[in-house]
């Protein structure tokens, strides 16, 4: 058939199916449909994921393209295993296509391709790319119109990360308006220009127990209802109206707080740290573009110069005495069985100094006369 035919006959079928129907290979209701292998292949990404810093990139573009207000993200490092929950409070995953939004090409982007400074989104790739390059991605819970939250497992000798996590990138002023001119491109720089560029949505990064305390914290600010107990919860979280965030507001409860933020938000917070959260003792964090910069008088960005980075200032800072007790006798009893080879012996009993991320003792030592 001549190229002439050809494309008479395309238009044909463009003009009776119209052109979505080239674009689909399934319809699965609630606005996603799976691309055609075609399709997906036009929307190629620029990069597939080579690492965990492409992971939340990818991410948070789909928190992002859901339109959402907040994103918080918890991440936690273990040995090698990196475990990232992110929670945000977009127009979430219907339950019905949970299980299928990590396959091949299923995308609600039928229309709306996104061309950003990562590449393009919205073939229906990334999260079928992630599930296939790290240990686990679960859904862990997403409700219509009050977000999703998502926990990814991975491991590091597998999928690799930046070396350095915690130094943030330089940040210049040029007629009034931010940019990010160097330093590692970790997760912070990562962050740091997607709240630059998108200042209508609130990001908070830090550990699993900051983030918790903040949007515990910040629920509290919000709700006016009573607190209660575990019912109280689920029947806000399950059944409610609220942004899946916001249900932490309806506890009263320390164990219940405990064993929510574990089974229903993915987040793994000692029952000792929930203690803290209610006690007041771990600060909400900021939100990532607050605690970088601070309008001028001439609406200029300056940066803050008490910006709170997210990562605690003093490591040792909330070590119960009793355990620095315990510390002290430990050391007591060890260097009694090393002193007396030396014929010597503490004067007093150890003292456990806590300064700014170091732990010290002080060991008083006589001889025998």
């Amino acid at each position: 058939m001549s190229s002439k035919k050809t494309d008479e006959l395309i238009n044909f079928i463009e003009g009776v199916t119209g052109d979505k129907y080239q674009k689909v290979e399934e319809y699965l209701g609630n606005g996603f449909v799976r691309l055609n292998i075609s399709e997906a292949e036009k929307r190629q990404a620029k990069h597939d994921i080579r690492s965990v810093e492409d992971v939340v990139v990818e991410l948070i573009r789909n928190s992002r393209d859901a339109g959402c207000k907040n994103i918080f993200i918890a991440f936690h490092k273990e040995k090698n295993d990196r475990n990232i929950v992110i929670v945000d409070d977009g127009c979430g995953i219907p339950s019905n296509l949970v299980p299928k939004i990590f396959e091949p090409r299923v995308t609600s982007k039928l229309d709306s391709i996104v061309t950003d400074k990562y590449g393009i989104h919205g073939r229906g790739m990334a999260l079928y790319a992630i599930k296939n390059n790290t240990e686990e991605i679960n859904v862990v819970m997403s409700a219509a119109n009050r977000g999703s939250i998502i926990k990814v497992n991975i491991d590091t000798t597998k999928l690799p990360e930046r070396k350095d996590q915690s130094t943030l990138p330089v940040i210049k002023i040029r007629h009034g308006e931010a940019h990010v001119t160097k330093g590692p491109h970790n997760i912070l720089r990562l962050l740091v220009e997607f709240c630059i560029e998108h200042q209508e949505i609130k990001v908070f990064f830090g550990f699993p127990t900051q983030v918790l305390a903040t949007m515990y914290y910040l629920s509290q600010n919000l709700l006016n209802s009573n607190k209660g107990g575990k019912a109280v919860f689920l029947e806000n979280f399950e059944k409610g109206s609220l942004p899946l965030w916001q249900c932490l507001g309806c506890i009263g409860s320390v164990n219940v707080l405990a064993e929510t933020s574990n089974d229903y938000y993915g987040l793994d917070v000692s029952k000792r740290n929930v203690n803290r959260i209610f006690s007041g003792d771990v600060e909400p964090l900021d939100d990532l573009y607050s605690a970088l910069f601070k309008k001028g008088k001439k609406r200029e960005i300056k940066l803050s110069t008490n910006a709170n980075f997210n990562y605690p200032s003093n490591l040792v800072k909330y070590i119960q005495k009793d355990d620095l007790d315990k510390l002290s006798c430990l050391v007591e009893e060890e260097f009694g069985k090393i002193g007396k080879k030396y014929f010597l012996y503490l004067k007093n009993p150890p003292k456990i100094l806590r300064e700014k991320n170091q732990i010290k003792i002080v060991l008083e030592v006589e001889g025998e006369e």
